[in-house]
């Protein structure tokens, strides 16, 4: 089986978060048709091109812890690279927020946490309290879908 770690403090750059959901994701992926995407360029050394045939080797195979977390008025998201060796993030990281995430205008203003997911496939989803359900590609940074969802008629 595989060995706990205890825990390691990482302190949040800027305002706190609330909420918090992460996922451990390929900092780069290559996609056979377009070339080498990449989700944490600015966190990782250049990319070495003479593997190019190769699926995941090099740069490719580096993971990334990334972050997304409800400040109260937004979804900032964080990348950390993680050491190859344990998959830990680097003695003294912090989350230091790459970019945030829209909510949708047309959503009420609540200061009420939603309840976060980041999925295998880069996919941030937000559920608030008002029932709004929320998605974004992570890896594109744009919205993907949004929905009301009327739970509160089912109880």
């Amino acid at each position: 089986g595989e060995t706990l770690h205890s825990a390691l403090h990482l302190p949040i750059v800027g305002r706190s978060w609330h909420q918090v959901a992460g996922a451990i994701l390929p900092c780069r992926e290559r996609k056979a048709a377009t070339g080498t995407f990449v989700l944490a360029d600015s966190v990782l050394p250049p990319e070495d091109d003479s593997d190019a045939g190769e699926e995941t080797v090099g740069p490719q195979s580096q993971r990334c812890l990334v972050l997304s977390g409800w400040d109260g008025q937004r979804l900032p998201v964080a990348l950390l690279p993680l050491n190859l060796s344990d998959r830990r993030p680097v003695a003294g990281s912090q989350v230091r927020p790459r970019f945030s995430v829209r909510v949708q205008d047309h959503r009420p203003k609540d200061p009420k946490q939603p309840a976060l997911h980041i999925s295998h496939d880069a996919v941030l989803a937000a559920i608030f309290p008002d029932g709004w359900l929320q998605t974004w590609d992570l890896l594109a940074q744009k919205t993907r879908k949004s929905w009301k969802i009327g739970w509160n008629q089912l109880l």
